[in-house]
């Protein structure tokens, strides 16, 4: 089922080009937002010095650091948009999650009909299921601090270096796990109100976590699966990009289309992750077996054999 559910995943959202193409624009002009003002900030301080030549390589900390501290206006200029840009992802991406699932979820082929009323229909309830969810969230996110609190009770307050390190990884892994599970029932949850076009988002809220936790293990191996998929890619990513370190016109163009194709496939990599649970929320959903479908039809057309009374041979 898992596999399935990935392979049907992928397959709706690469069928959905022009939703690709409406997340990743929105997606940039978040980007642009940031980077754009950046840019100008450092082509007017540095753009023309040689440090302004060292940052076409490869990023060098002492380089950054050096610029933050010979620069502290830099983040009171930035410090504005770094509240608006992010909250702006975050609606903006609740807003077009409506029209996804309203695709995806109900199996239908994209249209923009489709996609715009439902991402209309559904913003104001996402909205609401999200302040929901947010003391879940906070509690889950707590989990990584078990690993923390479990080396100070086992080890006391200044560890051996090795305990330290192993327990920083696991305080990775539990990251990873609070991460996948917020993901995880806030995403079946919005299927959920999309499917039964359900208007109350307490009792939304309720059956997403329901659901994730009584199919907890198979709902986690599609995240995995999903996330395996996404470290490859940017493991060749990082490869390729490494080698396009050259401070030159040319390399940093290459370099600048390569990022961009990249953005491009996680923007798929989100969509198919949105189909491949709507398939999986299909194959879990308890539908009438198929004897009992026939029967309920043949009952249907044809009452009067299933009232008759039997008779004796």
């Amino acid at each position: 089922m898992i596999f399935s559910s990935v392979i049907a995943g992928l397959h709706r959202a690469w069928s959905a080009k022009r939703m690709i193409a409406i997340y990743y624009v929105a997606n940039l002009l978040c980007g642009m937002a940031l980077a754009l003002p950046l840019r100008s900030f450092l082509n007017t301080h540095i753009g023309t010095t040689l440090l302004g030549e060292a940052l076409g390589g490869r990023v060098d900390m002492n380089i950054v650091a050096d610029i933050i501290n010979d620069h502290p206006d830099l983040f009171t200029t930035w410090s504005g948009l770094l509240w608006l840009v992010p909250a702006f992802y975050l609606f903006s991406n609740l807003f077009l999650s409506g029209g996804a699932l309203s695709v995806f979820a109900t199996e239908e082929k994209y249209s923009s009909t489709l996609f715009w009323s439902g991402a209309a229909k559904h913003f104001s309830r996402f909205v609401r299921l999200w302040l929901l969810a947010l003391p879940l969230f906070g509690v889950l996110f707590l989990i990584m601090y078990l690993a923390t609190g479990l080396t100070r009770l086992f080890f006391g307050p200044d560890p051996y270096q090795y305990i330290t390190f192993w327990a920083g990884w696991a305080r990775v892994g539990l990251f990873a796990l609070a991460a996948a599970l917020s993901y995880m029932y806030f995403d079946y949850a919005r299927i959920y109100a999309v499917l039964h076009d359900e208007p109350l988002m307490r009792s939304v809220w309720w059956h997403g976590l329901k659901f994730t936790l009584r199919n907890i293990g198979q709902a986690l191996l599609l995240v995995i699966a999903l996330a395996l998929l996404g470290v490859l890619v940017l493991g060749i990513y990082a490869l390729v990009a490494d080698r396009l370190a050259t401070p030159s016109v040319l390399v940093v163009g290459a370099l600048v289309a390569l990022q961009q194709l990249y953005m491009m496939f996680r923007v798929f990599l989100k969509l198919a992750g949105f189909a491949a649970q709507a398939h999986f929320y299909h194959e879990l959903s308890v539908a009438p077996p198929v004897v009992e479908s026939i029967s309920a039809e043949a009952a249907r057309g044809f009452p009067e054999a299933f009232s008759a009374e039997p008779t004796a041979s």
